[in-house]
């Protein structure tokens, strides 16, 4: 477990990414005795609902690219994004096979008992969808993009004392209401 993680902590999306996919071994094992650590100790996690709509579009994209129906680069005839699939495939593909799959990973995310998603009634009592969008905006400061404001909102007003993130947009970033663990 990395020794800079002060609990509560928010997880950045690519933390769920490398979990799940362990296309990275070294980040993969990191996540895996830092969630561990996090679940035995009961200690507390956040991730907000943009992180899972954000994890659901990696691993669309990653399940198309390994089944060869998308790719990034190249001068095949495969379409290079989801959208040029949606327009030379059925999308009844996607509803059933992809869905089944994202919902799996989904569940294995949902079933830590110690991670809570963010806005949550419960976390947010006191606070507005507003005050997340202006904080966001008041965070412009950091220079990082929309998403990646708007993950340090939710995890400062969610209560969080660490952002755990592998991004190296946060590396210089210094926020006093935070702790950026970097892996």
């Amino acid at each position: 477990m990395h020794k800079n993680i002060i609990f509560p902590a928010y997880l950045d999306t690519n933390v769920l990414v490398n979990y799940l996919l362990k296309i990275n071994p070294v980040k993969h094992k990191w996540v895996e005795k830092t969630l561990n650590y996090s679940r035995k100790y009961k200690e507390r996690l956040y991730i907000s609902l943009f992180s899972l709509i954000e994890l659901w579009d990696v691993l669309l994209r990653y399940h198309l690219e390994v089944d060869g129906l998308i790719h990034r680069k190249g001068k095949d005839n495969k379409p290079r994004s989801v959208s040029e699939y949606f327009k030379q495939y059925d999308k009844s593909v996607i509803a059933i096979k992809y869905s089944a799959i994202i919902k799996r990973y989904t569940l294995i995310i949902l079933g830590f008992n110690n991670l809570k998603v963010v806005p949550g009634r419960e976390l947010f009592k006191n606070k507005t969808v507003s005050d997340l969008i202006e904080k966001s905006f008041e965070n412009h400061k950091y220079n990082l993009l929309p998403m990646d404001n708007f993950h340090i909102s939710t995890a400062i007003l969610a209560g969080a004392r660490s952002f755990v993130t592998s991004d190296s947009d946060f590396e210089s970033i210094n926020i006093k209401d935070i702790t950026i663990v970097k892996y």
